[in-house]
């Protein structure tokens, strides 16, 4: 996940007979959006069957996410923006997809990671880089209580990324912050904390259980003290209201991976 950022995009096919033609649009847009300038790579995934305990909530049923190593963001995502605009990029057939109202498309970028330099390595003779081989994700999502908690909020999510990335199932982890580059239609104030974990799992409940996270329902300060994750300080970190925890699996992405 070494990418230096990332933009997620949440939505639905608009009624259920609309969920064929919308994968099926998917994966020819994956290839579209891989000729964007800087973007790396694009990937399509699903909610798992496989959930947090405790943390009972809707997912939106597709999650494109899609990968930008460029030290030019506000440019690349000008191409984007305009590229959406006058059509270059594909849009769904008009009525058969909607973004999800509560789950705006969001652009974070990386802070930390384990473990580090992970994926998205090139095959050398000036190719561009190829995405790590993901199966699931899970995302969670929190800001500091107050202002003044940040730093120890920076400090323990910090801290977490070893022993999250040691558990079993657990390719990698990593930290991220909302971007200063959005889309124009974002109209929320992000959460200042993103954790992306990726799992190779054959045992998702089991890898999953592994971190401790059988009472998030009730917050990070009732997560379970014997897994992975501890708690944080008292006091100190939300979970986000509108961003629940999600666990999502992969669907299609291009490059294929290596």
């Amino acid at each position: 996940m070494s990418a230096k950022t990332i933009y997620l995009v949440f939505g639905s096919p608009s009624a259920p007979e609309h969920s064929d033609e919308v994968r099926r649009w998917y994966e020819p847009h994956l290839i579209e959006m891989c000729t964007l300038p800087g973007l790396i790579s694009a990937q399509l995934f699903k909610p798992s069957k496989t959930q947090i305990p405790g943390s009972a909530v809707r997912l939106p049923e597709t999650m494109a996410l899609y990968e930008f190593d460029t030290d030019d963001l506000a440019d690349a995502f000008k191409t984007l923006w305009a590229s959406s605009l006058t059509q270059r990029i594909a849009h769904p057939r008009e009525g058969t997809f909607t973004l999800d109202p509560d789950y705006e498309s969001i652009v974070y970028e990386l802070q930390s990671e384990q473990p580090a330099g992970y994926g998205n390595e090139s095959p050398g003779h000036g190719l561009p880089p190829l995405p790590p081989a993901r199966k699931q994700i899970m995302l969670l999502f929190g800001s500091p209580a107050a202002p003044d908690k940040m730093e120890s909020v920076d400090s323990w999510w910090t801290s977490q990324l070893p022993a999250i990335a040691a558990s079993h199932g657990v390719a990698a982890c990593g930290i991220y912050r909302p971007s200063e580059v959005q889309l124009p239609r974002l109209t929320r104030t992000l959460p200042d904390h993103m954790l992306m974990c990726e799992f190779n799992s054959e045992n998702l409940a089991r890898d999953i259980d592994a971190l401790g996270l059988a009472k998030l329902g009730a917050g990070l300060d009732q997560a379970e003290q014997s897994g992975a994750i501890t708690r944080p300080p008292q006091g100190a970190l939300s979970l986000d209201a509108g961003f629940r925890p999600g666990v999502f699996e992969l669907v299609s992405q291009w490059p294929r991976a290596r």
